[in-house]
């Protein structure tokens, strides 16, 4: 009998016959969850899980900031959305008991009280390898394709990573609010323009097509790798952090305000901060999971992904995400909303 079947029997005996199955609603990116943890965690606890995905963060935060948002548990989201989202009332603080100590305290600091690490990583450029013999080495070269990728690149805009890998394209700071700079970013986003197949998270494309997919370059999350060669049947699929640098994002879990935090929540929440299923879970999906000890429960392949794991050396040139400004982020929507017309 392994580690993992010993916690589902000791959750399911701390899940006694007066217990009441409830229902968890959990609002997260799609390819983000395992299936198989979710299923152990009903069969465990009697408590079903409702998993609703989302492919764009505008549609996201409509939704929490919507009276849907009502109707969710649980939120997978950035650090920096989710500080903005909760100084609006609109997510509660985490019970301290269920803040553990197994995760990095880097991003423990980064989802602060209202929020649970659930994953981190880098940006980056995803290629097909078997369409080029020049493998692209710069933010510039996603911004103005090589002509085997033109007609063929995939771009997901949003304020942080859309412009802040603009920005990094022209030499510039991932998040300034300098005018100058901008414009610079603007000015590449608008070079590329005529270039995109389709201006959407790439995985979501891919998901969309399967098999049919016509994308060949993308702006794409370190652990996008897996999940796109699983549903597009591509095997040459690379990812590549640009000699610019990246931006370092973090995940949180979060949970809403609208209602007290249920029993069931509390049991997902800590049966997801056990190592075993943290590891479970980072690799079905195949996503650096930030807590410790579930990494020094993965396998050797896993832990020497350094698509997951970057070296020093690209870490040095990772851009943590900040803050921005109120009129820094109008700014950066109004630049958006010339393409999304």
């Amino acid at each position: 009998m392994n580690l993992h079947t010993l916690k589902l029997i000791t959750i399911s005996l701390c899940f006694s016959a007066s217990s009441k199955a409830e229902d968890i609603t959990i609002y997260n990116w799609i390819n983000y969850l395992s299936q198989d943890v979710i299923d152990d965690f009903t069969q465990a606890t009697g408590h079903s899980v409702n998993y609703i995905t989302y492919d764009d963060e505008d549609i996201r935060d409509t939704v929490i900031t919507s009276e849907r948002g009502r109707s969710l548990d649980l939120v997978v989201l950035d650090s920096i959305s989710l500080q903005i989202i909760a100084e609006q009332g609109l997510f509660r603080k985490i019970p301290a008991h269920l803040q553990s100590d197994n995760y990095d305290k880097r991003w423990l600091e980064a989802c602060g009280e209202y929020g649970i690490p659930y994953s981190w990583g880098t940006t980056g450029i995803l290629y097909r390898s078997s369409l080029t013999k020049a493998p692209p080495q710069s933010w510039a070269e996603l911004f103005k394709p090589a002509p085997e990728f033109q007609g063929k690149t995939v771009m997901y805009l949003d304020l942080h990573d859309a412009i802040g890998s603009a920005l990094l394209a022209a030499k510039k700071y991932p998040f300034s609010e300098q005018i100058d700079d901008l414009k610079a970013a603007f000015a590449l986003m608008q070079q590329q323009q005529p270039h995109l197949l389709a201006s959407e998270y790439g995985l979501a494309y891919a998901e969309r097509h399967g098999t049919n997919s016509q994308m060949g370059l993308s702006f794409g999350y370190s652990g996008d790798l897996f999940s796109l060669k699983e549903v597009t049947q591509q095997q040459d699929w690379k990812y590549t952090v640009p000699k610019e640098g990246s931006l370092l994002w973090g995940e949180c879990l979060a949970a809403p305000s609208s209602h007290e935090i249920s029993t069931a929540t509390i049991a997902f929440i800590e049966y997801l901060n056990q190592p075993e299923v943290a590891a479970k879970n980072a690799q079905d999906i195949w996503f650096a999971t930030p807590n410790l000890e579930a990494v020094k429960l993965s396998d050797e392949e896993y832990q020497q992904d350094e698509e997951l794991f970057p070296n020093q050396q690209i870490l040095n040139k990772s851009h943590p995400y900040i803050r921005l400004s109120a009129e820094a982020l109008h700014l950066r929507v109004r630049m958006l909303n010339t393409f999304k017309r």
